[in-house]
């Protein structure tokens, strides 16, 4: 299990509609941000409050919600990024002290860092940045790695269903003429419909 996946386990109620798209070395700075947030909230719900700020949107599905969670953490321009929906002052000044914080934390191994200059705008320290190119190539390869794993994955469910098509169309084709005429029309088109949605998902 990835550190990302570890941090969200901790706190599902606050990573239900977002995911830490950030390298391991800012995780603390999040793991910290998450700790004191929970402790507000459970404390102004002791006294009846309920956090949810003025002018917040509401999750994609539409639905006002009547508490606090993430809804983007992301790395921009050097610098950590978190979105979020339902925020209070306090919440909101504890995310601005974590976002100016890892301008000087390495993004890669949380030491102390400074903004650097690579291809993309970085927040490395020393070591980290002479070794980027090594580090960017290894991140490269682990994630073309995970990518072709989901993507096997999804063949094979591919695969199963389309064997499953394959077995429902036999069965249909057996049926006598008029069976077939009244029933097995609408069936072929419904399940052709699927296995062209299906193809469409996964691929040839």
């Amino acid at each position: 299990m990835d550190k990302q996946q570890e941090l969200v386990d901790k706190y599902p109620e606050l990573f239900e509609h977002a995911w830490p798209s950030v390298s391991d070395g800012w995780l603390p700075l999040l793991d910290t941000l998450c700790r004191v947030i929970k402790h507000h909230v459970k404390w102004q719900e002791k006294k009846g409050v309920t956090i949810v700020g003025d002018g917040e949107e509401p999750p994609e599905e539409g639905e006002w919600m009547d508490r606090f969670f993430f809804s983007q953490i992301k790395e921009k321009f050097g610098g950590l990024r978190v979105y979020s929906y339902g925020a209070d002052d306090y919440i909101r000044g504890l995310t601005d002290f974590v976002e100016a914080m890892s301008y000087h934390t390495c993004e890669e191994c949380g030491n102390a860092g400074l903004i650097r200059q690579t291809k993309w705008i970085k927040t490395l320290c020393d070591s980290c940045f002479s070794d980027w190119e090594n580090i960017r190539q290894a991140k490269w390869d682990s994630n073309r790695e995970r990518f072709l794993k989901e993507n096997e994955n999804k063949k094979k469910e591919y695969y199963e269903i389309r064997s499953l098509y394959e077995q429902v169309i036999s069965r249909i084709n057996k049926l006598d003429e008029d069976t077939k005429e009244a029933k097995g029309s609408l069936n072929m088109l419904v399940l052709d419909r699927f296995l062209e949605d299906i193809t469409k998902l996964v691929g040839e």
